[in-house]
């Protein structure tokens, strides 16, 4: 979400490339406190994907809703939702992939206010299909075209000879759906951002890094972006876990898309890291 975030972001104009805001907790009337998992200082776009800040979206969707801090007004909150959901629609989110199947989800959008609006900006509002999640991936790592999800690329005749497979009688060329309304200098900065997650270390590392580095070595390159929403189930807090990557890097091959839900948090014994371990492991196999 924070990658299609910024993208809108840039999109809109209401930041560019390099961008700087002061993440520190944000404290509005009607709106609940929004803070990242650690206050980071003064951080830019890059920053904000690699070290996975709350609080860059949220900033984001404030300056698409013309908030006025010092009155609390906003007077485009209503279109700020809809400039948020209509740039995500074009990755994928919220709106069917287009898949070979009946019945396809297409996720769950909630209502519009000013505090909804700043929890969609990180991804913890509306909800999407591990599907839609693997399209955005793929379109991550497409540099904006969107492919039509397909289980069947050929329907083929029936072969009398162990096996061989018949001729095909109906193939289905790869499909863009739409092109996402981004320069190629735009994805390339947010390609950048996803690849600093699983390739920089350090106490402002990536959220990935341990992941993928050290013991955990890949011998492929690849970008990822993890995520973790809070949600209560009887009365209980637990975090749903989540990753998208695509591998390699430089020349992508494959996209992934990881949700665990319902996970303990950290002081009740939880794997911090389970959605990551999962999208590693099926690369791993992959490659």
């Amino acid at each position: 979400m924070k990658a299609a975030t910024v993208l809108a972001g840039y999109s809109y104009g209401v930041i560019g490339h390099g961008s700087v805001i002061q993440d520190a907790t944000i404290s509005l009337d009607n709106t609940p406190d929004i803070s990242s998992w650690t206050n980071m200082g003064y951080i830019n776009d890059l920053d904000a994907i690699r070290r996975s800040s709350n609080v860059y979206m949220a900033e984001i969707s404030m300056r698409l809703a013309e908030v006025n801090r010092s009155t609390n007004q906003w007077p485009r909150l209503g279109e700020a939702h809809n400039d948020l959901r209509q740039h995500y629609a074009q990755f994928g989110l919220g709106t069917e992939t287009g898949i070979d199947l009946p019945r396809e989800s297409s996720g769950l959008i909630g209502t519009s206010n000013s505090g909804n609006l700043l929890y969609l900006s990180f991804g913890q509002y509306d909800t999407y299909t591990p599907l839609q999640l693997g399209q955005f991936s793929a379109t991550m790592a497409n540099g904006g075209e969107r492919m039509r999800t397909r289980l069947v690329r050929d329907v083929l005749e029936p072969s009398m000879e162990n096996g061989t497979a018949g001729s095909s009688i109906r193939h289905y060329a790869p499909e863009v759906m739409n092109t996402v309304s981004n320069t190629n200098a735009d994805f390339q900065r947010m390609q950048e951002g996803m690849r600093q997650v699983v390739a920089v270390s350090g106490q402002t590392g990536g959220t990935a890094y341990d992941d993928f580095n050290g013991s955990n070595s890949t011998d492929y390159s690849l970008a990822a972006k993890t995520g973790t929403a809070q949600t209560t189930v009887n009365g209980m807090e637990l975090n749903n876990q989540t990753m998208v990557a695509y591998a390699p890097y430089d020349n992508p091959e494959i996209a992934v898309a990881v949700i665990v839900p319902s996970v303990a948090l950290d002081d009740h014994g939880n794997n911090s890291g389970i959605a990551n371990t999962m999208a590693r492991e099926a690369m791993n196999l992959f490659f």
